[in-house]
């Protein structure tokens, strides 16, 4: 028996050992909880000592376990009072259990020992033991210290008894761990608001000059993607593109990262649905319904990311000088058979700039 180790990790065997001795609620990792009363009817056993049903009990492993309830179980016990004298209280762990509970713990734990021979044999010989030697007050030491030993032995051989409490208390836990993981996720959701809010506070709204940059960078990316599309030697992001839509898709695709830089920029929510969204407000869309751009969008922009992890397209990097950047040709926007369309909601005014990408 490892004398150290918490109640929770003991054996069966050895967990007997300890509730059996003189202070067993040393190796409790909780303390025991006495608000919990019910009727001792309420628990409800085959005739052998197994719960089949009973009312939920918490922070009560010791709950009918005839080892604890004939060495502890007394309602008054001779304890050391503050002046030193011994007097008798019901100030001890036992003493301070509800009274239904106390009895209906004493009645089941009773019900056990009948159910087995061996134990009923040698709780008797205690008994008888104490019965002889100490008047019949339940000793467990000295003399009785060897009767109180062969039944805490016989206690251990039989096995531990079914409590339908022991599932209980699972779903129990259970319930308790998704509702604290209820309340993470608000609060982390809480938090990403705050941090998000701060950041938006923090950082000011794109000059009008860097937006014109992006616009045309947008123009030179979109010719850019819509040479290589559909060449066998692209990604399959690039290379399946059927041929009657990939004039659209660059198109597309160059809005997307365009509105999501300047949303980046202005430190607001860049995710797939946003960027949607406004794209299908301000007719981004090339011509797709915006359900469907709204389903596509997210393929959209993995493309972008996809054309900057290649090399297709410079990496953006938005914490760089963002007022004054090219990383392509001019020339590369003349694939394109008509001119993109204008990001008009982006250069109206800078104090409407302000409502519209607060999102």
């Amino acid at each position: 028996m490892n004398s150290n180790a918490p109640l929770a990790q003991l054996t069966y065997h050895d967990s007997v050992m300890n509730w059996g001795n003189r202070s067993p609620w040393k190796k409790l990792e909780v303390r025991l909880s006495h608000k919990v009363n019910f009727k001792p009817s309420d628990v409800v056993t085959d005739g052998k000592g197994n719960i089949l049903s009973m009312p939920t009990l918490e922070k009560k492993p010791c709950f009918a376990r005839p080892e604890v309830v004939f060495r502890h179980g007394q309602r008054r016990k001779k304890i050391p009072a503050k002046n030193g004298k011994i007097v008798e209280s019901t100030k001890h762990q036992c003493g301070a259990c509800r009274a239904g509970v106390h009895e209906a713990c004493a009645r089941t734990a009773y019900e056990r020992i009948r159910s087995d021979p061996n134990m009923h044999q040698s709780f008797h010989a205690w008994k008888d033991h104490c019965d002889k030697n100490f008047r019949g007050a339940p000793t467990c030491t000295g003399t009785a210290s060897r009767p109180w030993g062969d039944f805490k032995r016989a206690v251990a051989n039989r096995g531990p008894f079914v409590n339908s409490n022991d599932a209980a208390l699972l779903n129990l836990q259970q319930q308790k761990q998704d509702a604290q993981r209820e309340i993470w996720k608000v609060k982390k959701r809480q938090q990403r608001k705050i941090a998000r809010d701060h950041a938006q506070r923090a950082r000011e709204l794109p000059s009008e000059q860097f937006v014109r940059n992006v616009i045309d960078e947008r123009d030179r990316r979109a010719g850019a993607l819509l040479a290589v599309l559909g060449q066998p030697d692209q990604p399959p992001t690039r290379a399946k593109v059927p041929a009657d839509k990939r004039e659209s898709t660059a198109m597309i695709t160059a809005n997307a990262w365009a509105v999501r830089i300047i949303l980046m920029a202005a430190g607001r929510n860049a995710a797939p649905g946003t960027v949607a969204r406004l794209m299908t407000e301000n007719n981004l869309g090339a011509g797709v319904l915006p359900q469907t751009l709204k389903e596509r969008i997210k393929r959209d922009l993995t493309r972008a990311e996809e054309c900057e992890k290649d090399g297709l397209w410079k990496r953006f990097d938005p914490d760089a000088d963002l007022e004054d950047f090219q990383t392509m040709d001019d020339d590369a926007a003349d694939q394109l058979s008509e001119p993109m369309p204008e990001l008009d909601f982006i250069l109206r005014e800078l104090d409407e700039m302000q409502a519209i990408l607060n999102l």
